[in-house]
């Protein structure tokens, strides 16, 4: 009888033995599989770490090629409607070399004549994954003019007019309607007395003490940059020069007698201080701005001056004795509201950044 159960005994504990095997084996298993599924999610997220770096810094990187080429060629970019009909939009794509991701380019502003720009760039990684980073923030496109002269009024001065007669005429934006623009702007420090009798055509007087000088008031580079624009330029044809500086040599007697630039194409001739304020000669026409860096204590013209863009003096202004006539630059093309010169450069809007 004892030997039954002695049997039974050992294999019941063989059985134990086999149960708690099992169970290791089992527990084992699950944690090399739970530590090896671990390792795969960190293999993915890393993967994808790197991946989000990759394509972050390519879309980064499009941006930066976006804006030297919007830049360059703004004024030659396809523009199109965009799908809501407000405003216009550029678009472009790209794939790298490696067929590895493609980028695309969006570059939208509210109206065909805005130089506020939203651009951004998306990149995304080309299998099925979906993954993707993208770098946006608006821009502004600059000329040589700053922003509030690139539609200045058709006369500034730094001082005040000390002569006029009644005829001469000053057209502002949107001239002889109710919601006409400024005519004149006064900077200068001294309160000037009664605006003599001229035609503003409805726009108004306004005085704008200035914080700075009156040339980085109206033109985003330094006077040695000008210089430098305007040597390069020498060699062009008149017709298209831009850019200008007057010497005594240039003025014939004292006067200046050169007609210049066009509705759209218009020009910036700037008289220095040592070439003083020339008298303008009978018919002379001039698109864009004119600034004279001094006082103008004798009459500006004899007969008939005209100026499409604004006459900008830093100094006083005399304008008697001639029919002079200084206006917006959309009288010249009730189309225009701007000043338009090629693009210099472009700069962040504050606040305008994303990237997700």
């Amino acid at each position: 009888m004892t030997q039954p159960i002695a049997f039974s005994r050992q294999r019941q504990a063989g059985a134990a033995n086999l149960l708690i095997t099992l169970v290791l084996s089992m527990s084992i298993t699950l944690v090399t599989l739970a530590v090896a599924q671990t390792q795969l999610t960190e293999q993915r997220m890393s993967n994808n770490s790197h991946w989000h770096t990759r394509l972050s810094l390519e879309a980064q990187s499009q941006w930066s090629n976006a804006i030297a080429n919007l830049t360059e060629n703004f004024d030659t970019l396809n523009w199109v409607s965009a799908p809501d009909n407000e405003g216009s939009m550029y678009q472009q794509s790209f794939t790298t070399p490696d067929n590895s991701m493609r980028s695309s380019i969006t570059l939208s502003r509210p109206d065909k004549t805005s130089r506020f720009i939203d651009l951004k760039a998306t990149s995304t990684r080309n299998d099925k994954s979906g993954l993707s980073a993208s770098f946006s923030q608006k821009v502004r496109i600059l000329t040589v003019l700053t922003p509030t002269a690139e539609s200045p009024p058709a006369l500034i001065i730094n001082g005040c007019i000390t002569q006029a007669s009644n005829s001469t005429s000053i057209r502002p934006i949107n001239s002889d309607t109710d919601t006409a623009g400024e005519s004149v702007r006064l900077t200068g420090t001294q309160p000037c007395p009664p605006f003599p009798a001229i035609d503003l055509h409805q726009g108004s007087i306004n005085t704008q003490r200035l914080r700075r000088p009156l040339w980085s008031t109206v033109l985003t580079v330094s006077i040695e940059e000008f210089s430098t624009m305007a040597e390069t330029e020498q060699q062009l044809p008149d017709a298209e020069r831009r850019y200008s500086i007057v010497r005594t040599a240039d003025l014939v007697n004292g006067r200046w007698t050169q007609s210049m630039g066009s509705p759209t194409r218009p020009v910036v001739v700037y008289f220095p201080p040592e070439v003083e304020c020339p008298e303008f000669s009978p018919g002379v026409r001039i698109y864009g701005i004119v600034f004279i860096d001094s006082s103008c204590p004798d009459p500006i013209a004899g007969v008939r001056f005209e100026i499409f863009g604004s006459l900008v003096i830093n100094g006083d202004l005399n304008a008697s004795g001639a029919e002079l006539n200084f206006n917006h630059i959309q009288v010249a093309d009730d189309r225009l509201t701007l000043l338009n010169f090629p693009a210099l450069r472009s700069v962040k809007v504050p606040g305008s950044w994303r990237d997700f």
